[in-house]
C-alpha cells in the first residue's frame, strides 16, 4: 500500500468542500479512493458542462477556495487533476481565465508554462 505524507491540513477537506460548493457533481469514486481520482473526474465534469455558466461559477469557486486555503498538496492535486485537463481545450482556457481569481490564475498560467 502506498502512503503519501500530507503536510497540508486543507487537503483533507477537499472532498467535503467539493460536495458543499458543487452539489451537482457526483463521483463514481468514494472518499476512500482518495481525492486524486475524484478531482480527475471533476475536471472532466467541468469540461463537459462548460456551457452552463452556473456550474462554471460553482466549479471555479471551488478551485479558487481550494487554492486560497490550501498549500502545496492542494495546489498539486488541482493542477494535476483539473488544470492539466483544461490546458488541452482552448475554450476551457478562456473560461478558466475568466473565472479564476488572481492567485489561482497565477498558478494556472505558471504551471502551464512548466
Amino acid at each position: 500500500m502506498h502512503f503519501q505524507v500530507i503536510n497540508d491540513d486543507f487537503f483533507n477537506q477537499l472532498g467535503v468542500l467539493l460536495k458543499n460548493l458543487v452539489p451537482e457533481f457526483n463521483s463514481v469514486f468514494d472518499a476512500e479512493d482518495g481525492i486524486y481520482p475524484i478531482l480527475g473526474e471533476f475536471g472532466r465534469f467541468i469540461i463537459d458542462n462548460s456551457t452552463d455558466e452556473t456550474l462554471m461559477h460553482k466549479s471555479f469557486n471551488f478551485i479558487n477556495t481550494a487554492i486560497d486555503n490550501g498549500k502545496d498538496d492542494t495546489e498539486n492535486v488541482i493542477v494535476t487533476e483539473i488544470f492539466e485537463q483544461i490546458y488541452t481545450d482552448d475554450n476551457m482556457m478562456r473560461i478558466a481565465e475568466r473565472h479564476l481569481n488572481a492567485k489561482a490564475l497565477e498558478i494556472f498560467k505558471r504551471k502551464r508554462q512548466d
